[in-house]
């Protein structure tokens, strides 16, 4: 059904102008209930009575035969005055009525006198179905011993009800969510901002009870971190949700939570939901380490702690278009361990490691923060070197060979062995591709072990 997605703001504003058009209706019948009337006077008097209310209205007399009817009976009831005065009104529509119900509750207003009120009743119409109609009955009491009157008005509440059950049903729905769900919620009043309403899970969430909790404000269970409520109420008014993403909030025992807050406008109230986001934020950041742990050891390489090789051509790549971009110099370092296969084949691979492993240590104690550092392949190594010369880079370059040769290491006891490279080194030329880059640098290198090992060399 359409009005089902109605919200309940809209199922409220509807079923209160409904109530509203039913009081409207009983000050008119009201306004002749107790005043006496002369027996002439009677009829016309009822008749004008029910011809100046828009619901259908009847006058019965003490016999419970129609007198008088207005339009809007006829109109609702689909009959014809011939049809309907004079008849019982047992007889109205096809004998439709729950015919011992009602004349009990009419012989009860004319023997006590009493009134009676909102009596539902339903109604079958032949050709539109089932109605539901709400009964208001009032004796009139005319003077000079004139005949007794009744004034019966026939409301049809049929939509009212329906509204009244998607209300009914709207709110039971809510209620089961407001009671089942695993976010605090708590309803704050729009003036001040105090709690009306609070769900189980905020005792869980927050440690306070409810019974603690209803009259208090936000700040006084912890939440602070947000605007003020009245500046909550006047966006809400206007665009009817907000949030606020990553809150701290503190519990009643002093302990500090994470939280996601969002505020829903719920007609006179204002609905607060607050879900407790710690366990995911930590996974969050536990998933971010992660990731950039196995990032760094994708690019790293493992003994050394140097960039491997792959990085090596990524990073060399972009200090190249950079280079060319704003014209500025790129020198590029190739390093080689001398005899390094002689030394693994006499004391061993792990003696080799250490080698390998102190001499990357040496190029990163030495190098600046714009230097980068690659473990290129075996005992190969390379370094980036970003605005530098060839001049300067020869300069880079020396330091490393002479603070290397100084690194003791003692593969046997009581033997002290120096290790030694040969380093070539050569500046980037003006569209000059990587590739032939790094193999003019090798060349470089290898002409420095061709030259007695142990040196730097680069292009004169």
């Amino acid at each position: 059904m359409k009005d089902d997605n109605k919200t309940k703001r809209q199922l409220i504003h509807e079923l209160t102008e409904l109530r509203s058009q039913n009081a409207e209706l009983k000050k008119s019948t009201n306004r002749g209930i107790s005043t006496e009337l002369p027996a002439e006077d009677a009829r016309r008097y009822a008749e004008s009575i029910v011809e100046a209310v828009r619901e259908p209205l009847l006058v019965l007399d003490a016999n419970l035969k129609i007198l008088s009817a207005n339009r809007a009976f006829y109109k609702t009831f689909q009959v014809t005055p011939d049809e309907t005065i004079g008849s019982f009104i047992y007889d109205l529509g096809n004998r439709q009525w729950d015919i011992p119900i009602l004349r009990k509750l009419l012989e009860e207003v004319l023997r006590k006198k009493e009134a009676f009120d909102d009596f539902e009743v339903a109604h079958n119409f032949q050709d539109i179905g089932q109605k539901i109609m709400l009964l208001n009955a009032r004796r009139i009491d005319p003077k000079d011993n004139g005949a007794e009157m009744i004034l019966l008005s026939i409301e049809d509440i049929t939509e009212r009800k329906r509204l009244e059950d998607l209300l009914t049903e709207s709110e039971a729905r809510f209620r089961r969510v407001f009671e089942t769900a695993s976010d605090g919620i708590v309803l704050l009043e729009k003036s001040e901002g105090k709690i009306t309403h609070a769900n189980p899970a905020i005792e869980k969430l927050l440690g306070y009870t409810i019974k603690e909790i209803i009259g208090k404000k936000l700040q006084d269970i912890g939440i602070v971190d947000i605007d003020d409520f009245q500046t909550i109420i006047q966006n809400l008014n206007e665009i009817g949700i907000i949030n606020y993403d990553n809150v701290p909030v503190e519990t009643r025992s002093g302990q500090h939570i994470d939280t996601d807050i969002y505020f829903v406008d719920r007609a006179r109230l204002a609905q607060c939901n607050i879900r407790d986001i710690t366990n995911r934020k930590r996974a969050e950041e536990a998933l971010k380490d992660s990731e950039q742990r196995y990032r760094e050891l994708s690019i790293l390489d493992g003994l050394t702690q140097l960039y491997n090789s792959r990085y090596f051509y990524l990073q060399l790549n972009i200090e190249i278009e950079r280079a060319k971009r704003y014209k500025q110099p790129l020198t590029l370092l190739l390093l080689d361990l001398d005899d390094f296969k002689a030394f693994n084949d006499t004391y061993g691979h792990v003696e080799g490691d250490e080698v390998l492993s102190r001499l990357g240590q040496v190029m990163k104690r030495l190098l600046r923060a714009t230097d980068s550092a690659y473990r290129y392949g075996g005992e190969e190594f390379t370094v980036i070197l970003p605005m530098t010369t060839s001049e300067n880079g020869a300069f880079i370059a020396e330091r490393i060979r002479t603070e290397f040769k100084k690194e003791t290491f003692s593969p046997t006891l009581g033997q002290d062995v120096h290790m030694m490279v040969s380093i070539g080194l050569a500046q980037h030329k003006t569209q000059e591709d990587m590739k032939a880059f790094v193999r003019r640098v090798d060349q470089l290198m290898y002409q420095a072990k061709k030259n007695g090992k142990d040196s730097v060399y680069c292009e004169q």
